[in-house]
């Protein structure tokens, strides 16, 4: 059993940054479109590394709090299998008339 002594700060964490190609290879997205989720409010906003702004990342905990949000939501199939559903239902409308 761990004893918590109060008054004791805890241990500093290193903060992780991921850079653009990290974030398109962590999250299996392309950065055309984390641009786009960025945009839209959906995606974490990336910090200024530099203070010309020349030099991005993205704060690993937000990253992980994005993705813990994303598992929460409901799944949906990918696009060409519901594609692939949406025209056998027709089909099968199309033969019951």
């Amino acid at each position: 059993m761990t004893e918590v002594v109060q008054g004791t700060p805890e241990p500093k964490r290193m903060v992780k940054v991921f850079r653009l190609k990290a974030v398109e290879e962590w999250c299996g997205l392309k950065a055309s479109r984390i641009w786009d989720l960025v945009k839209s409010g959906e995606f974490p906003q990336p910090i200024n590394l530099t203070s010309e702004g020349y030099a991005i990342g993205w704060l690993e905990d937000e990253l992980a709090a994005w993705l813990d949000k994303r598992k929460n939501s409901p799944r949906k199939l990918p696009l060409k299998q519901r594609l692939a559903q949406q025209k056998k239902t027709k089909s099968k409308r199309t033969k019951a008339a």
